[in-house]
């Protein structure tokens, strides 16, 4: 897996461990990173050069009402007003207004189904999770981008996400060029 990099988010809200957070520690990946809650920090991340060998970018994060590892297709060009962890507030609704309302990713765009404890998605939300989807896809635009939204451990075990996890990075490692 050395040409995908995983990204998870730190504890936000009633989440004290973020559960995108402790799947993505747990996978031992050597690219990856776990990304404060933050509109400045996802700035920073999305601005930054990833090393030359990474060929897809795998967003996590979590979704709170998920029975099922979502895989998001459909990065949105709004935010909600709703403060990050540093209480900043983008206030706009719309991210960038001199981009396309949406992006489709073009990491999951090629399979005929999800695996098995996955279910596609097109609504990545509004707030940092979309946030980061929308603006990684735009300013990353040689990469392939997608973004994997994780239920909570209440609602789903962490084996069995992590193994669903596991099994969307190896069909990715496949299907790579």
């Amino acid at each position: 897996m050395r040409s995908i990099f995983v990204t998870g988010f730190g504890p936000f809200g009633d989440f004290e461990s973020n559960p995108s957070e402790r799947l993505v520690r747990s996978l031992h990946l050597q690219q990856f990173e776990i990304l404060p809650v933050s509109f400045q920090a996802v700035d920073r991340f999305a601005r930054e050069p990833l090393p030359p060998e990474i060929r897809a970018l795998v967003l996590t994060g979590v979704a709170p009402k998920a029975d099922k590892i979502r895989l998001e297709r459909t990065a949105r060009n709004h935010v909600s007003e709703t403060r990050d962890i540093e209480g900043v507030s983008l206030h706009t609704g719309v991210i960038d207004p001199d981009a396309p309302q949406q992006i489709v990713t073009t990491l999951f765009s090629d399979w005929p189904e999800p695996n098995e404890g996955c279910t596609f998605s097109d609504d990545a939300g509004t707030y940092l999770c979309n946030y980061a989807f929308f603006q990684c896809a735009r300013l990353m635009p040689n990469l392939k981008v997608g973004f994997v939204h994780v239920p909570p451990f209440e609602n789903v075990s962490f084996e069995s996400s992590r193994r669903s996890l596991i099994a969307v990075l190896d069909t990715l490692c496949e299907r790579l060029p």
